[in-house]
């Protein structure tokens, strides 16, 4: 006689397959989300090694590095040292980041800014004769941001310094003791530190403002840079929380999406990625060109 025993699975021998699968799903999880993590780590180092080689090239060609952003008012100090005042946001001109461009491979883009208006608005919109033509830019983005593919922000912001800021009283940062910053123009023979000292440019979560504008600079008040951040209070310092991203914020301290610290372009075109923990010291005198301080504690 024949049987008639079905030839399937059982119920419990189809929950127990499920369940294998599961564990092994939950096992091999970790080791595809760190290999993505490579790979977005191994693109945002290749990011700033092309803005290092277009910043270096620049100053091949010019004998200089680009201004963190030129400003029309070329004498910004003031008896009560609040140097982040007199400069009216219609005196603000191209920031570092677009006149790098055409070391970019971007010489169509770069020639359709014109450099004799202002780069940023006082209610922070893009001005008139940028709005029809920008895009975000890649190179400005590192792949481990949260910020929407479409997004005009960058991920990557110049050293303007380190340490204390040179303007008083702003939560706002100011410094002129790094390399880019309000009409600088430093040489390699400036870099007194040592190019492989000095950071060039860090990575920031914190960016509020777009990858083409220059500074805010209406009253002592509302005044910052916009593409431009100091080594002043530790990296990742602040929680990964969209309240962060705002002006009061960007120009503080660098960060990132990735765990444990962030990456940095140093003056000699090399890319590192710096620790969270770094001695605050030492991270401070990083962001610096002659502070005369040792690196100790920093290895390049």
């Amino acid at each position: 006689m024949q049987s008639n025993k079905s030839q399937g699975f059982t119920l419990v021998e189809l929950l127990t397959v499920i369940a294998i699968i599961g564990i092994l799903v939950a096992l091999l999880m970790p080791a595809v989300q760190s290999a993505r993590e490579t790979a977005r780590r191994m693109q945002c180092t290749n990011n700033l090694k092309q803005i290092g080689l277009a910043l270096l090239n620049y100053s091949a060609s010019q004998e200089t590095l680009p201004s963190g952003y030129i400003s029309v008012s070329t004498q910004v100090s003031e008896s009560n040292n609040r140097w982040c005042r007199p400069a009216g946001t219609e005196r603000c001109r191209a920031p570092w980041t677009v006149l790098i461009l055409p070391f970019l491979d971007q010489q169509n883009l770069y020639g359709q800014f014109d450099f004799n208006l202002n780069f940023t608005t006082a209610n922070d919109t893009i001005p008139s004769h940028i709005v029809d033509f920008i895009i975000p830019l890649e190179v400005y983005r590192c792949p481990s941001t949260t910020n929407p593919p479409d997004s005009l922000r960058p991920n990557y912001l110049g050293v303007q310094g380190g340490g204390d800021s040179d303007c008083n009283g702003n939560v706002r940062q100011f410094h002129s003791s790094g390399l880019l910053f309000h009409n600088s123009r430093i040489s390699p023979g400036h870099i007194y530190d040592g190019a492989s000292n000095v950071f060039l440019v860090g990575e920031s979560r914190y960016v509020w403002s777009a990858w083409f504008q220059s500074a805010k600079v209406e009253n002592h008040h509302l005044s910052l840079p916009m593409i431009l951040a100091a080594t002043h209070h530790s990296i990742n310092l602040y929680p990964e929380d969209e309240q962060y991203v705002s002006w009061n914020y960007q120009t503080h301290t660098f960060g990132s999406h990735h765990s444990g610290g962030c990456f940095f372009l140093l003056a000699d075109g090399s890319v590192h990625f710096v620790s969270e923990h770094i001695d605050h010291d030492v991270y401070r005198g990083l962001g610096q060109r002659a502070d005369s301080a040792p690196a100790g504690g920093f290895s390049p």
